[in-house]
């Protein structure tokens, strides 16, 4: 009975340093878990303002643009373009040596770029 009681107690000593063991792992996953996530959401704060600031940047172009386009729409500039034509605008989005082609500006083969 004693030999069996021994036995049962360190069986359960055993379980009981396994499950101990077990606990350290999972305490340090835990924690490694955590500080991954702490820094992603650190790195998610930072993408969000910087999305912020890029939709700021992006609406006030486009209101700079807006007004840029309602000045050179005025009909006070009308008389001027009669004596454009689209040799004497060049695009100011094209570097030397390329070329806009609709709304794009591109290079063409054998012509520099």
């Amino acid at each position: 009975m004693k030999d069996e009681l021994n036995a049962s107690l360190n069986a359960t000593l055993e379980s009981c340093h396994l499950v101990g063991e077990e606990n350290r792992k999972l305490n340090l996953l835990q924690n490694r878990s955590m500080q991954i996530i702490a820094l992603a959401s650190a790195e998610n704060q930072q993408l969000h303002l910087r999305l912020n600031n890029e939709q700021q940047t992006s609406a006030q172009l486009k209101a700079e643009n807006r007004h840029q386009l309602s000045i050179l729409s005025s009909s006070r500039l009308s008389f001027l373009w009669s004596f454009c034509s689209n040799e004497s605008l060049p695009s100011s989005r094209c570097i030397p040596g390329w070329i806009e082609l609709g709304n794009c500006t591109t290079v063409l083969p054998g012509h520099g770029g």
